[in-house]
């Protein structure tokens, strides 16, 4: 009707014509990956040195190509004597390892080398991550959604860090991984093709980490409904049933040794992981090969629950513990005063109070996606499985976020292909009958709102928040950061450091040392050396710090752990003071007494 404020659904009707011109989204997406790359360089971030994950990786890495053994996943140089082993997986390490060889190859160096390959990995990735999420624009919204998805994917990527030039971390991958398997799943016809891309897709992102292991269940649960609902999905089931089986069961064999085979852990890849995929996704291939000409919903419904029995069977020896908060019986010691300070395990609600602006620019486009996706799964027909997948994906991020701040991220990532689509469909009605400077209007508010950044700045008026996404910290503000800090390590003899755990990272990175402490769950027994020895009165500090092996102490007096640990009035309160114990022998420091060095005296 002329004049109608209203936006109708049809306007959310996927654009037929020319869905297969697949370069057109390349094109887009490749221009959109070089933007972000230079979008990045405007607002230069050392993230390698501000991420904790990442630089750990790298030394990761380098341990790799130095000769460790590739189901060796031990960091011998940190925690007590004989180190402890990463729940990371070797599935991250590979490709950076290439890249860094890959330049080699070309005659550089290995600083030059490794500086190619943080920055490379990203790019590539974010490509991947482009593509997938304008491949889901352009199926679902035709040209002009998959436009309105790159102009608010460029600003908003760069705000949420993980594509940022030496963001090494899983969590990107994973992001990758989670929009290719959406693209996989409704951009195509249902073919054996794109069913096995997306049971590659989901079968990677269980190897990779514990993090999505919810979100892979729910990509289980929805092929299973495909299976159910629609017959025409057979060959992509088929597809996605069997790789998805078959590559569980080739990250299982080539990451983890003969000797763990039948070990169940919750915080990485494991037989937990690896059974009850494996059962699910041949069970379910099976049934859709048995099926495969057969309408009727019921028989597929009798067929779909003997898969869930299989699959639950499976699930029952290994995995059945693992329900639950991976971290939630970690030592009370090591929670109060490690983990409950780390911002990406802390709940949503109590980042929000530390670090409004950037919890907004997670949250406000994240909520608006999810209100898109409601209302293309009941007034939407063609777009309704897009807005299920996206919009089921979204809300696990949400829910999780409630209790882990670093689930929002992703569901940041996952909703820009929405924000796109609706943008497009504002659009074409504010350009359409009826047409105005309201309605226009409307349409522009709309988009700014889907910006990050739109938060940032508007927040910034009201608090003092910063602005810094939350995996772009710096290290300690100019104080343990500098040349001039490291130069000071590598002038002492290799040998075990006592230090605040957030600066382990460091020094592993930079210097040949053994370092007690890192901001890891399974070095339980550093952190707690570390946190024993910082709060417990001087004259029992000296007693644990010679019982954990070190013959170095290094003092930051910028580090939020030390603040914390003065709290308690013990060491860490006399050396905040200026009260250096008589057992404590100053090697070197800073001038300000920001930083020191000290040997400790039997």
């Amino acid at each position: 009707m002329p004049g109608s404020t209203a936006i109708s659904p049809q306007v959310f009707t996927p654009d037929k014509a020319n869905t297969h011109k697949y370069w057109l989204v390349a094109a887009i997406a490749l221009t959109a990956a070089a933007v972000l790359a230079s979008f990045n360089l405007i607002w230069p971030f050392d993230t390698l040195r501000s991420d904790n994950d990442a630089m750990l990786r790298l030394v990761q890495v380098r341990d790799l190509l130095a000769g460790q053994n590739w189901f060796d996943t031990y960091q011998y140089r940190m925690g007590v004597p004989g180190g402890f082993e990463m729940h990371w997986s070797r599935l991250i390490d590979a490709p950076i390892a290439g890249l860094i060889l890959l330049a080699q190859m070309f005659g550089n160096d290995q600083p030059q080398a490794e500086h190619f390959a943080i920055s490379a990995w990203p790019i590539l990735l974010s490509f991947i991550a482009l593509f997938a999420a304008l491949r889901i624009a352009y199926s679902q919204g035709g040209l002009a959604a998959t436009l309105f998805t790159a102009l608010i994917a460029v600003p908003n990527f760069q705000l949420f860090g993980q594509f940022n030039a030496g963001q090494i971390d899983h969590h990107n991958a994973q992001t990758v991984l989670a929009l290719s398997f959406i693209a996989a799943t409704v951009t195509s016809a249902p073919r054996v093709a794109t069913g096995a891309l997306a049971g590659l897709c989901l079968a990677l992102m269980s190897g990779i980490g514990a993090e999505t292991q919810v979100h892979v269940l729910f990509g289980g649960v929805a092929m299973a409904m495909l299976f159910w609902l629609k017959p025409n999905f057979a060959n992509f089931i088929i597809g996605f049933g069997l790789v998805f089986a078959f590559a569980n069961l080739a990250i299982f064999v080539s990451a983890i040794p003969a000797e763990f085979y039948t070990r169940s852990t919750c915080d990485a890849f494991s037989i937990a992981q690896a059974l009850p995929s494996i059962a699910g996704g041949l069970s379910l291939a099976g049934a859709a090969i048995i099926l495969r000409n057969e309408p009727a919903l019921n028989k597929r419904l009798v067929a779909l629950l003997i898969v869930g029995l299989l699959s639950f069977a499976a699930a029952v020896p290994t995995s059945l513990g693992c329900v639950g908060n991976p971290l939630a019986g970690i030592d009370p010691l090591v929670q109060k005063f490690w983990l409950a300070y780390v911002k990406e395990a802390m709940p949503f609600l109590t980042v929000v109070k530390q670090s409004t602006a950037i919890a907004l620019a997670h949250l406000v486009p994240t909520m608006l996606s999810l209100g898109l996706a409601g209302y293309l799964i009941f007034k939407g027909q063609q777009t309704r499985l897009t807005a299920l997948l996206l919009g089921g994906a979204i809300a696990i991020s949400l829910a999780i976020s409630l209790f882990q701040f670093r689930a929002i991220i992703m569901a940041a990532y996952l909703a820009v292909p929405l924000l796109g689509i609706a943008s497009a469909a504002i659009f074409a009605w504010a350009d359409g009958p009826g047409k105005n400077v309201a309605h226009r209007l409307i349409m522009a508010g709309f988009v700014l709102v889907c910006f990050g950044h739109s938060w940032v700045v508007g927040v910034k008026f009201f608090d003092n928040s910063t602005g810094k996404p939350a995996n772009q910290q710096t290290r300690f503000e100019n104080t343990c950061s500098g040349t001039a800090f490291i130069a000071l390590l590598n002038t002492i003899p290799q040998t075990t450091l006592m230090a605040v755990s957030n600066l382990g990272p460091d020094i592993l990175i930079d210097t040949p040392h053994h370092v007690l402490a890192g901001p890891y769950h399974r070095n339980i027994e550093g952190l707690r050396s570390s946190i024993n020895t910082h709060i417990l009165p001087s004259n029992q500090a000296k007693t644990a710090m010679i019982a954990s092996g070190a013959s170095h102490y290094v003092w930051c007096k910028g580090a939020n752990e030390a603040f914390n640990f003065a709290k308690e009035n013990g060491f860490a309160a006399d050396m905040m003071a200026g009260k250096v114990p008589e057992w404590l022998e100053k090697v070197a420091g800073a001038p300000d007494g920001q930083y020191a060095v000290y040997k400790i005296r039997p």
